[in-house]
């Protein structure tokens, strides 16, 4: 038995002694069939935040009208965010198919 396999197993052994095989919510479930969908979703409203607080500032500090670099900057970071949770929500769907909450295999809701 490898490591890698070791640390598997160690994994979801953890997992399932936190509460980790227990039916998943909504949320969860959502996440798990729509990944894309969820990562344009937080992605829009991660670079809209971006925006607004960059706006409030420029406003609070009398600077003048934001530069293309920091609209592409907003741009990039919600990008970045919506990457990082379409990446959590394909993790998710892959722990729900561990303990059997989603078919395997399936592209579509569970």
């Amino acid at each position: 038995m490898g490591l890698p396999r070791l640390l598997s197993r160690w994994y979801w052994r953890v997992d399932s002694y936190l509460g980790g095989d227990a039916p998943p919510g909504a949320g969860q479930r959502f996440s798990a069939a729509h990944p894309v969908r969820l990562g344009l979703i937080v992605s829009a409203a991660s670079a809209g935040l971006f925006g607004v607080v960059s706006l409030v500032r420029i406003a609070a500090t009398g600077s003048p009208a934001p530069s293309p670099s920091l609209v592409i900057v907003w741009l990039a970071g919600g990008a970045a965010v919506g990457l990082l949770f379409t990446a959590v929500g394909h993790l998710e769907r892959r722990r729900q198919q561990h303990y059997g909450h989603y078919p395997p295999g399936d592209g579509g809701a569970p």
